[in-house]
């Protein structure tokens, strides 16, 4: 069974401060046209390959999220493969994060343009 979290426990999570990694396997321009401020894109087609760097230590708790295409559910097998332990989905993806109402970002380099280093 795929462990899932909803929109509220995840912003609840993010608030908390604790380690938390949110990936967004979705390929660039998906995740450039809106993703989560925190969320790392990760394509899949580069997942192998970047994940171990980007999140090294396996117990991380991880959040994959897309925009409910399934994207997260391939990635999931890749990370469990790769013996990830604590890992969730976004239920409903970037649709059910803006339905709770909460804000979608749009570009590439978002979080260093909300904070004004270029």
């Amino acid at each position: 069974m795929v462990k899932s979290i909803d929109s509220i426990s995840l912003r609840a999570a993010l608030l908390e401060g604790n380690e938390i990694a949110i990936i967004d396997p979705r390929e660039e321009g998906p995740y450039g046209h809106e993703h989560i401020l925190l969320a790392v894109n990760v394509p899949l087609s580069r997942f192998e390959l970047e994940i171990r760097d980007l999140v090294p230590r396996r117990a991380t708790r991880l959040v994959l999220c897309d925009g409910d295409d399934g994207f997260s559910e391939r990635a999931l097998h890749l990370l469990n493969a790769a013996g990830y332990t604590d890992i969730a989905i976004l239920y409903g993806g970037t649709k059910a994060w803006r339905k709770a109402g909460f804000q979608l970002f749009s570009g590439r380099f978002t979080p260093s343009q909300m904070f004004g280093v270029f």
